[in-house]
């Protein structure tokens, strides 16, 4: 497979992604499991006691034990 074929591959691939964030809602009490599932790997993960804070481009999301309490635009 050629370069520009992995990187169109891949292109689309982050396309997908997004598309499918942007139809896909985060909700109070989802699991993290589930956030990343539909976002993807955070950029940033802080853990705190029970807080877990998950940082992504645009969002910034507050877990407590587990499942999601806030969500905040950056």
């Amino acid at each position: 497979m050629s370069c520009l074929t992995q990187e169109y591959l891949q292109a689309n691939k982050t396309a997908a992604q997004a598309e499918k964030a942007a139809r896909t809602y985060v909700r109070a009490g989802m699991s993290e499991d589930k956030v990343i599932g539909i976002l993807g790997e955070p950029a940033k993960r802080i853990q705190f006691g029970k807080k877990t804070i998950l940082k992504y481009q645009d969002l910034t999301l507050e877990l407590e034990e587990g499942k999601v309490t806030d969500v905040k635009a950056n």
